[in-house]
């Protein structure tokens, strides 16, 4: 989903195959999918006076199959656009109804390291050398959404240069793997994978993409080749172009960290989510967010706050100080075992006044505001003390919160923290 791709070809109605269009279908991060026609589209379009076609058929230059599902039409003049929510490549489906899969696999950004599976082995020998051994790491169970298993699975890649230095290499790549023991519409998939996508970006401390989806017609077989399968394209909130790997030491909770009960955080997680669900999803936009102001930021976080309290407590008509201070005091526990002094760790009185000022703007505020390296300082402990109050409703424990904190150093130093006690 990262990549952007172009398919030329011929598209129809699945009710009217006789008459069809010449168009472009083009995918990118940014725009998400859009087929578009230089030629006037046929009369079929104008006289049904629709503005949403459940399916649109096409065939590409290339003589690829291609499914569009839930496509929004505009018309300027004799042409026309459609926005597209789904593109199934490799396959033409009559209805919407037909969508169905057993399962289907994620390519995640920064997964191989979330997960922390590999299968080499290292085997020192006697001749003091060190033989390497690979074998191919068997499924893990993360965790289960209705009748959806999620699944960690390992697929690898050979390449050799049968040269004179017979080099040869193996890539191993981990892949979440939707899997169900019978066949599921695409939509539930999709609700799954918003599930597990948020859940990742919560554990490893900052947004993941995915980069490709597939779907499968048959259940999940080791030694698959993957002949019934098709590739998905979908609007989805864009990544950014240039997207690094995170590295396992920055992230809070990689798999290896909590997969003893992996399946019951996913169980809690499902529940949270479901219960502060205004809270997480602003969570995750804001943190996806590329660009925005620092003050925009704050204001967000403060919001998410007031929200998690209120949801928690029952009590929206608290002030905004008492809310933050007992959320400060509710997790004194877990700051102190971070290294951070509670009552230093938010100052209420700069806290409110910076609020008021962004709001209402009172500029005799402005003397009391948090300002520069104070206020993104200020952002990170306001964003660090909400993933704790989720991380505990999540169901982990005090000590495991304070050591993931701990342990990520680029987050202390982003909070201002010069020194742990």
């Amino acid at each position: 989903m990262l990549a952007e791709k172009e398919w030329r070809g011929q598209w129809w109605l699945p009710n009217v195959p006789n008459s069809s269009f010449a168009g472009t279908l083009s995918y990118s991060p940014e725009k998400g999918l859009e087929l578009s026609s230089k030629y006037p589209i046929p009369d079929f379009f104008d006289k049904g006076k629709k503005d949403y076609y459940e399916i649109i058929l096409g065939r590409t230059e290339e003589a690829k199959n291609i499914t569009l599902s839930g496509c929004n039409f505009f018309k300027n003049m004799f042409l026309g656009q459609f926005f597209p929510r789904y593109a199934i490549e490799g396959m033409l489906y009559d209805s919407t109804e037909q969508l169905l899969f057993h399962r289907m696999i994620i390519h995640f950004n920064s997964l191989t390291n979330w997960s922390g599976i590999s299968g080499f082995i290292y085997k020192p020998t006697e001749n003091k050398t060190t033989a390497i051994v690979h074998k191919i790491p068997r499924g893990k169970k993360v965790g289960k959404i209705g009748s959806i298993n999620f699944m960690l699975r390992t697929y690898i890649s050979h390449s050799m240069n049968r040269s004179h230095t017979r080099d040869e290499s193996i890539k191993e790549e981990t892949v979440m793997s939707l899997e169900s023991n019978h066949k599921l519409h695409i939509d539930e998939y999709f609700e799954a994978f918003f599930n597990i996508k948020n859940f990742l970006s919560l554990a490893m401390g900052r947004p993941t993409y995915p980069r490709t989806f597939k779907g499968f017609l048959g259940k999940y077989a080791k030694h698959h080749k993957n002949k019934n399968s098709v590739n998905i394209f979908c609007n989805l909130a864009s990544p950014p172009r240039e997207e690094n790997a995170i590295i396992p030491q920055m992230m809070l909770f990689p798999f290896q960290t909590i997969k003893t009960k992996s399946e019951a955080i996913i169980d809690q997680w499902i529940k949270t989510r479901t219960k502060y669900k205004l809270v997480i999803d602003s969570y995750i936009g804001v943190t996806s967010a590329e660009k925005m102001y620092i003050s925009e930021r704050y204001l967000y976080y403060l919001r998410m706050l007031e929200g998690f309290y209120t949801i928690k407590y029952n009590s929206p008509k608290h002030t905004l100080k008492k809310k933050i201070s007992v959320l400060r005091e509710d997790n004194k526990t877990i700051l102190k075992k971070i290294g951070i002094n509670p009552d230093t760790f938010i100052d209420l009185g700069k806290l409110i006044s910076t609020r008021d000022y962004y709001t209402h703007y009172n500029p005799n505020l402005s003397r009391y505001l948090l300002k520069g390296t104070e206020l993104h300082h200020a952002v990170e402990r306001l964003k660090t003390l909400l993933e704790i109050c989720i991380w505990r409703e999540i169901g982990i424990n005090n000590q495991e919160i304070a050591i993931a904190y701990s342990r990520s150093v680029s987050r202390i130093q982003m909070m201002g923290i010069k020194k742990l006690t």
